[in-house]
């Protein structure tokens, strides 16, 4: 060991005695470095004594440990070493022989992630992914440059001003650890993913999660999950199998498609559903958006058989798919709005005849007890016993003309929006046009409005500044958009009444006293 050493010198025969010589042993000089190492941004190094060099050890001797220190978690700096215990072959601690000097080693911090931190609660937000790998495993800590410890607890959305985590990203595959609890609205929007690992401790996934993930095929809902938000797989196309981990108390996973336990509601369905003859509702936009296009032109949902057991049809439930025709059986008792909205594609409408509730007339569907059309397609005409058009009946359809019949009385929110009509008559018959009733009709080039309309909603004419010219009232006079007066003479032209309504005045409702 170092330090002072005295040996003692003992003669022979003659020469007995002894004589004592004190002697110092010197410490060894050694260098310890810090090796350069690469982290990613708010995450700790490794912190084990591979992770130093020493020169100068003797043979036999080895680091047992040693304390290393990050300048940062946030950003490039250096790493410290300090404390190394050394031993030698036999375990003994021989560290006071050394006279140590320790050398710093470079830190490369990789800004893969950006976080957002409640320092409250310690918990951390994936608010952006801007790594390069294909395949990365979302951090389950983030460590401030205190080396405070932060909860990693969702994977960011959307909001007004930001995209979602992953975004748009070149990612193929994605872990997610069991610290997260929540994937919010649109935080795949139009991403890469092929595959995702969900973990048992995700409890919530938000509207849209998986917007447009088109190469999604399959996904498993672990047993935490408690949420799920509308059209979480909108335009997953190539999404074939759905399952949900049997353990999980809510929902259950079934023909590929998650149903509600308690209500039998199937929320979420793909293109490779088959509805279980357990379900009683479909719920809103279960099964919207799966539609082909020209870059998917042999993707969507084509066809659906709908069981028996079903009651309720919720509002979009099969809005933007490609199903050519549908049957609606006989126990369905209610239909939500838009059902088929933007089906460009469907042509045949079959209500069962023993439905006590609807019928279907020339391809649409009509409630029997109030005579509204709720429900048309390409190739439907309105026979002359409806009274009125409801709620996106016509939405998205890409109808080029429509005959309203004399029946009519009133047309609906949103009816017929959307659509490539370029010339609407409104009869006499009809006493109101519901707020967005004709919005966003790039085509449409002229507008009669009978003489029996009395009110016109908010935007119902809105969006359609391309080619609506010429709108023609057949009265004129009483006229109000909000509590602007209109007059005669300005509604005569027909020119100045299209932009009245199309733009001047579109956001206001229009009365007639």
């Amino acid at each position: 060991n170092a330090g002072t050493a005295t040996v003692r010198v003992k003669g022979l025969g003659a020469y007995e005695g002894y004589t004592d010589i004190q002697f110092s042993i010197s410490k060894k000089a050694i260098t310890i470095t810090a090796n350069a190492q690469t982290t990613e941004i708010g995450q700790l190094i490794n912190k084990t004594a591979s992770q130093v060099t020493a020169s100068g050890l003797i043979s036999g001797h080895s680091i047992q440990s040693v304390t290393l220190k990050q300048s940062k978690t946030t950003a490039d700096g250096t790493i410290t070493a300090s404390n190394a215990k050394i031993v030698d072959s036999s375990s003994n601690n021989v560290t006071a022989n050394y006279a140590i000097t320790y050398a710093t080693g470079a830190l490369t911090v990789e800004v893969n992630w950006v976080f957002s931190l409640n320092t409250s609660a310690k918990t951390a937000t994936i608010t952006n992914y801007k790594g390069s790998s294909k395949t990365p495993t979302v951090p389950s800590k983030y460590y401030d440059d205190s080396e405070t410890a932060y909860t990693v607890t969702t994977i960011g959305g959307a909001s007004l001003s930001s995209d979602g985590a992953f975004d748009s990203k070149n990612v193929t595959s994605v872990t997610i650890p069991s610290s997260v609890t929540t994937i919010e609205a649109h935080a795949f929007y139009s991403c890469k993913l092929s595959s995702i690992s969900l973990t048992s401790g995700l409890t919530s996934i938000g509207d849209n999660a998986f917007y447009s993930c088109k190469n999604l095929t399959s996904i498993t809902i672990p047993s935490t999950v408690t949420t799920i938000g509308e059209t979480i797989f909108y335009r997953c196309n190539s999404l074939k199998t759905i399952t949900v981990n049997s353990g999980n108390s809510k929902y259950k996973g079934e023909g590929n498609a998650i149903i509600e336990r308690s209500s039998n509601t199937l929320i979420v369905g793909c293109t490779n559903t088959t509805i279980p003859n357990t379900v009683t509702k479909i719920g809103d936009s279960a099964f919207s958006c799966y539609y082909s296009d020209y870059y998917n032109p042999t993707e969507g949902l084509k066809s659906i058989t709908i069981p028996n057991s079903v009651k309720e049809i919720g509002d979009n439930a099969f809005s933007l798919t490609d199903l050519t025709s549908i049957t609606i059986p006989a126990s369905v008792t209610k239909i939500g709005a838009g059902v088929f909205s933007s089906c460009s594609k469907l042509e045949t409408i079959t209500v069962n005849a023993n439905n006590s509730k609807y019928k279907s007339e020339n391809n649409a569907i009509i409630e029997k007890s109030s005579n509204t059309l709720i429900a048309g397609c390409k190739s439907s005409t309105i026979s002359n016993t409806v009274t009125k058009i409801g709620d996106s009946a016509f939405s998205g359809i890409p109808i080029t003309s429509i005959t309203i019949p004399d029946s009519v009385t009133s047309i609906e929110f949103f009816a017929f929006s959307a659509t490539k009509l370029t010339e609407v008559v409104i009869p006499d018959s009809v006493t109101s046009l519901g707020k967005h009733a004709f919005y966003n009709n790039s085509y449409l080039t002229s507008v009669t409005i009978g003489r029996g309309v009395k009110s016109i909603g908010i935007l119902a004419f809105g969006m359609c500044t391309i080619s609506l010219k010429n709108v023609t009232f057949k009265v004129t006079a009483g006229w109000k958009a909000g509590s602007t007066t209109l007059t005669e003479t300005d509604l005569s032209n027909t020119s100045t009444a299209a932009t009245y309504l199309k733009s001047t005045y579109s956001s206001r409702t229009w009365t007639r006293s």
